[in-house]
């Protein structure tokens, strides 16, 4: 039985902003919504507070439009630091969004 395309994008939507796309047993559970396979999110890192999903609109019996909206907290930029005795280590930079 299918999901309601609603369904589908809040299921993705809680997945995302619960890290989904930051491990690899969340890249596999996020994989059957996608055609072609997920692969680990590498990039800046938003802290999700909340989402919002908007009822679908079906354009025809293959077709429906579902908008999803993120509320983000804040942002954390991946970067390398410089290292120091070998020692390898990520700096992050936080920027804070209005709520």
């Amino acid at each position: 039985m299918s999901k309601a395309p609603q369904a589908v994008v809040e299921g993705f939507c809680t997945l995302d902003a619960d890290g989904g796309r930051m491990t690899p047993a969340g890249t596999r559970a996020l994989s059957s919504l996608f055609v072609q396979p997920v692969s680990l999110y590498r990039g800046t890192i938003t802290v999700v507070r909340d989402f919002a999903v908007s009822l679908a609109s079906i354009a025809d019996v293959n077709t429906a439009g579902v908008t999803a909206e993120y509320i983000d907290l804040l942002e954390i930029e991946r970067r390398p630091a410089s290292s120091r005795a070998g020692c390898r280590r990520a700096a992050s930079k936080f920027v804070t969004t209005s709520p």
